[in-house]
C-alpha cells in the first residue's frame, strides 16, 4: 500500500490495504498468541490509515472520516503508538485541507505530546511544523514564524535534513507572506540547496515552484518563468500529472502577467486538461476561474460565461464556500461586463456582491 501510495496508484493503494484489512481480521479472529495478534493490529491500522488516504484523495469526506477513526481505534487496543502518532498527523492535516482549523490544531496538539513521548529530544518537530502551516492558513503570520523557527532548531539539532527541508520552505512561506522578501529567498534557496545535495527531485521542483513564486511577487517576471520552468521539466520527467497541471497553472498565470495572454491561454488550457483528465474537481475549479478571467480581460465574454457555468456547476458538488464565493465574484465581474443585471443567482450564491457592485 505504501509503495502504491507514493507512486500516486491510489486504485491498487486501496486493493492492497484492502487485502491487508481482510488478512488481519481473519488471523485477529482466530485469537492468536498476544505479540502476534499485536502486529497484526498495527497491519491493520496501518491499512485502514491508507484505505483513509484514498477516500481522501476521492474527495469522500465521510469515508475518510470513517477510515481515520478505525485506524486510531485499532492503533489504541494494542498501545501502537506509531499508529496513533500517525493517525493524528493525518486527521490534522484532513481538517485543516477543510478549513476546520480549530480542529486541526487540536489534533496535531495530541499527535505532539505522543510524538514527545516516543523521542524526547525532539520527535515533536514536524508536529510543531504542521501546526505552523495551521497559523500560517489562518493569517497569523508571527505565530507561524515562532512554532516554524521552533520546529526548524530541533530538526537541525536532530540533523533531519527531509524535515529541514520543510521547515526552511515554511519559514520562507511565512518571510514572503510579511513580505520580507529578502529573508523569503535567504531559506527558499537553503532548502533548494538541501533537497538538491539529498537528489530529492520531486522537492527541488517544489522548491523551484517556491522560488518562481517569490520572483513573481518581486515582478522580476523572467526569473519567475524561468524557475517554473525548471520545475516543469523535472515534474514531466517523473510524469507527474498533479504537479505538471499546477506548473502550467504558475507558468500561464505568470504569462498573463507579462502581457503575453497567448501564451497564458496555451498553459492554461494545458492544465484544465489536466486537471479534467486526473477529475480534479477542485484544480478543474481554480483553473476555470484563471481562465475565465483571462477571457474577461481580453473581452471575450462568452467564453467567459461558458467556463464559470461549469464551474459553478462543480462547485456544487465540491461544497467549498471559498471556491464557490471566487466563482460567483467572476460572475458577478462578467455580468456586469454585459451588463445583464438579471443575474440568476445559482443555488449556492449566498453574497450580494452583484447588487453591491450595480448599487
Amino acid at each position: 500500500s505504501y509503495l502504491y501510495y507514493c507512486a500516486g496508484d491510489f486504485e491498487n493503494c486501496l486493493k492492497s490495504a484492502e487485502d491487508v484489512v481482510s488478512e488481519s481480521q481473519e488471523l485477529i479472529s482466530k485469537n492468536p498468541p498476544a505479540e502476534i495478534r499485536k502486529i497484526e493490529r498495527e497491519r491493520l491500522a496501518d491499512a485502514l490509515l491508507y484505505i483513509g488516504f484514498y477516500y481522501e484523495y476521492k474527495n469522500d469526506s465521510a469515508n475518510t472520516t470513517k477510515y481515520y477513526l478505525e485506524a486510531l481505534s485499532t492503533a489504541k487496543q494494542d498501545g501502537y503508538t506509531q499508529g496513533e502518532r500517525d493517525y493524528y498527523m493525518n486527521a490534522g492535516a484532513f481538517a485543516k485541507k477543510h478549513g476546520n482549523y480549530a480542529m486541526a490544531l487540536d489534533l496535531y496538539e495530541a499527535g505532539r505530546k505522543i510524538a514527545l513521548q516516543m523521542d524526547q529530544k525532539g520527535g515533536d518537530f514536524k508536529f510543531l511544523l504542521n501546526e505552523s502551516n495551521v497559523y500560517f492558513d489562518m493569517g497569523d503570520y508571527p505565530r507561524a514564524l515562532e512554532l516554524a523557527l521552533t520546529s526548524m532548531q530541533k530538526g537541525e539539532a536532530l540533523k533531519n535534513h527531509e524535515g529541514l527541508q520543510g521547515c526552511y520552505a515554511e519559514v520562507g512561506s511565512i518571510y514572503a507572506e510579511m513580505n520580507q522578501d529578502d529573508n523569503a529567498m535567504k531559506y527558499f534557496q537553503k532548502a533548494l540547496k538541501s533537497c538538491e545535495n539529498d537528489g530529492n527531485l520531486m522537492a527541488v521542483s517544489m522548491m523551484l515552484n517556491n522560488i518562481g513564486a517569490l520572483y513573481y511577487q518581486m515582478k522580476e517576471y523572467d526569473k519567475a518563468l524561468a524557475s517554473m520552468k525548471r520545475s516543469l521539466a523535472i515534474r514531466e520527467k517523473h510524469k507527474d500529472k498533479y504537479g505538471i497541471s499546477n506548473c502550467y497553472v504558475n507558468i500561464g498565470t505568470c504569462f498573463i502577467s507579462m502581457g503575453k495572454n497567448d501564451s497564458a491561454e496555451f498553459y492554461l488550457n494545458k492544465a484544465l486538461a489536466l486537471k479534467r483528465e486526473m477529475n480534479d474537481v477542485n484544480g478543474i475549479c481554480n483553473v476555470a476561474n484563471d481562465i475565465a478571467q483571462l477571457y474577461i480581460k481580453t473581452n471575450r465574454i462568452n467564453d467567459a460565461e461558458k467556463i464559470l457555468l461549469e464551474a459553478e456547476k462543480l462547485g456544487a458538488v465540491l461544497k467549498s464556500n471559498d471556491m464557490n464565493r471566487r466563482t460567483y465574484e467572476n460572475l458577478a465581474k462578467l455580468y456586469e461586463v454585459k451588463k445583464d443585471f438579471v443575474f440568476k443567482k445559482g443555488p449556492l450564491f449566498t453574497n450580494v456582491l452583484l447588487a453591491d457592485e450595480i448599487n
